[in-house]
């Protein structure tokens, strides 16, 4: 179907113009001028409406949407450890994929064309991201250390068989390797992750420096921060992308800064929980990319 949108104010690089889209099939084929030969069989009006590029949510558990409203009101420890974590341990590998495609149309709705996702469930959270039609970066979230070896070793060989089985599958999927948290991966895996997302070629994705607890307890085991720590095996680079970062010093945000992290924020998350916000002016006078 050829579609033409008129007299809407549009967003493009380096201005924000009023235009005719014209749109062939799945490809913008014009954001000005009406291509040769275009004759379209509809036509929106576009007056009083705005076009964007999709948006792009840069952190999310698409997984995690069938828990919404389930632990409200809790601390952070109280909320992961307390209510999450067991509720994660009931959930089937099919009512993942039914919460993932629920989490794909909520963002659909809201403009989100793509997304970077952490998840648990091997296969139906790249399959709800095929079906949806959306482009995702998928990531399997890795922990494991000194008291769950065994456990870490099986969610890093689910990541690579999963990346061997779907990355030359679509275009529209990537994948990262994910360690979830310096609170729940021991520093031989963390090295481990580091060491094969560079053999792999990919990026890294993150929790880090969410809470107080972290930080606290990140010094009291390793002597040092989140942020350091992540830094020592190599898993902060231009890469990496790190979801939260409310607690940082000046010395963490010039670390990020030198490595060329990013940092997703997630303004309602932190605020739900009582974690607080990121140091976003300063994040932003030392260059981070937000």
């Amino acid at each position: 179907m050829r579609i033409q949108i008129k007299n809407v104010l549009a967003i493009l690089p380096g201005a924000v113009e009023r235009r005719s889209i014209y749109i062939d099939g799945n490809t913008i084929a014009s954001t000005g001028e009406c291509p040769e030969g275009f004759t379209p069989d509809r036509v929106i009006d576009g007056g009083g409406l705005l076009a964007a590029p999709g948006f792009v949510n840069a952190h999310t558990h698409g997984y995690m949407a069938i828990m919404r409203g389930y632990a409200d009101d809790l601390g952070f420890d109280d909320w992961l450890f307390g209510r999450v974590m067991p509720f994660e341990n009931r959930i089937k590998p099919e009512d993942a994929y039914w919460s993932c495609m629920l989490a794909a149309m909520e963002m659909i709705r809201a403009g989100t064309t793509s997304y970077l996702d952490m998840h648990m469930f091997p296969d139906v959270t790249v399959q709800a991201a095929l079906d949806s039609g959306m482009r995702a970066v998928i990531s399997r979230g890795l922990s494991g250390g000194e008291d769950d070896v065994e456990g870490g070793k099986r969610r890093l060989r689910e990541a690579e068989t999963e990346i061997g089985k779907y990355r030359n599958t679509s275009s529209r999927i990537g994948f990262m390797l994910a360690p979830h948290a310096v609170y729940t991966c021991g520093e031989s895996y963390l090295r481990e992750i580091a060491d094969k997302a560079r053999e792999l070629g990919l990026g890294i994705h993150t929790h880090l420096a969410e809470t107080d607890g972290e930080v606290r307890g990140c010094y009291e085991k390793h002597g040092c921060s989140p942020v350091e720590l992540f830094d020592r095996f190599g898993l902060l680079r231009s890469n990496t992308v790190a979801a939260h970062c409310v607690r940082l010093s000046i010395s963490d945000i010039n670390i990020l800064s030198y490595r060329g992290v990013s940092v997703a924020v997630n303004t309602g998350s932190n605020l739900k929980l009582g974690n607080g916000l990121p140091p976003l002016a300063s994040l932003r006078r030392h260059g981070v990319n937000l």
